[in-house]
């Protein structure tokens, strides 16, 4: 459907990123510049569809990923391999698996926690 609707001249995520994201060209998050874009989440869907975009090189786009702000807290916890459980509540999503009968055993209920 997506292309059958690009052949007839209309961009179905140009349209929606424009309308619906439009807020997101403030100068003040860009520091006086405008983006085309505004692509939530940096994820692995996102990350494709942001890089997707700048092939086109007249227009700019904004990707934006939830975080902290490195000059509040300078630790790396994504970098210590199995510091999950250590990661501070305010940075933790609270992401669980669902119990598996034979998976995790050796956690508590079976169950894997994903900051």
């Amino acid at each position: 459907m997506t292309r059958q609707v690009e052949k007839r001249g209309v961009n179905p995520l140009r349209n929606v990123t424009t309308k619906e994201l439009s807020h997101l060209n403030s100068p003040n998050i860009l520091g006086g510049e405008c983006s085309y874009y505004g692509e939530v989440g940096a994820g692995s869907a996102g990350a494709v569809v942001a890089s997707r975009l700048t092939e086109d090189p007249s227009v700019t786009v904004l990707l934006l990923e939830a975080g902290i702000n490195p000059d509040d807290d300078n630790t790396n916890y994504e970098d210590v391999p199995y510091k999950v459980g250590g990661i501070p509540e305010h940075l933790n999503w609270g992401f669980k698996s669902e119990p598996q009968k034979n998976c995790c055993r050796a956690l508590i209920d079976q169950v894997l926690t994903f900051a």
